[in-house]
């Protein structure tokens, strides 16, 4: 068993499949990098790496890719197939990632969400479901994923920031624009990184018609979000 930089125990061979599943997520966070190539690079050689292969899927997918795709299916089959060699916690991201790939998306973010339930610490349930909600526009979904876990979090834990972030987006899009925005701009003096929350504080302004303070608040994070080619 390993650690990853949140306490969670995952199963990993070699010590480079932990700091390689740590850069993907810290790559995950900030929508650039390669968190793909990290995993990759840790499936060459721990190739028993299922979360690796669980977390390469849904990048893919929530990145766009169709479900369809021989490289999600080829992911799908491996993490499967290490299924029962791996701990509790991650078996049930497989099973989330295999109802995702059949584009059961609700479906898939419930069980993320049940992760978390056990697990509230588990960064990549949180982003996995609020990727899984966005996608079918399930803003309150989105809303209650992060606000069930926020109070077990605290600023000294690794990506607390970036979970205010997707709060702040799960809040907006569920029209709570005041919550939103305090969230968003404490989220981003966190993590001035987290294009995710800049994003949610520019679609309140843009709900609530300050177009002057959308163009403004943009540019003066600009230095920080330039570089976040996925988004």
């Amino acid at each position: 068993m390993a650690i990853d930089k949140l306490g969670l125990e995952f199963t990993a061979a070699l010590p480079e499949t932990v700091k390689a599943f740590n850069d993907a997520m810290d790559d995950y966070m900030v929508f650039t990098g390669e968190p793909v190539g990290h995993l990759l690079a840790a499936a060459e050689v721990d190739p028993d790496f299922a979360l690796g292969y669980c977390l390469t899927g849904c990048l893919r997918l929530f990145g766009g890719v169709s479900a369809a795709h021989p490289r999600i299916n080829l992911e799908l089959r491996a993490a499967k197939a290490r299924r029962s060699r791996v701990n509790v916690r991650e078996q049930a991201h497989i099973d989330a990632f295999e109802r995702a790939v059949m584009g059961e998306m609700c479906e898939a973010g419930e069980m993320w969400d049940a992760v978390l339930q056990k697990f509230p610490h588990d960064m990549m349930a949180a982003k996995c479901a609020h990727e899984a909600y966005y996608l079918v526009g399930e803003s309150d979904r989105m809303r209650r994923s992060v606000m069930q876990i926020l109070p077990a979090w605290g600023e000294d834990r690794p990506y607390y920031g970036y979970l205010l972030g997707m709060g702040a987006f799960g809040l907006e899009e569920a029209h709570d624009y005041r919550l939103a925005e305090d969230m968003g701009r404490k989220a981003f003096e966190l993590e001035p990184a987290d294009c995710w929350a800049v994003h949610a504080v520019a679609h309140v302004m843009e709900m609530e018609g300050r177009r002057a303070d959308g163009i403004a608040w943009l540019e003066s994070s600009s230095q920080h979000w330039a570089g976040a080619r996925w988004l």
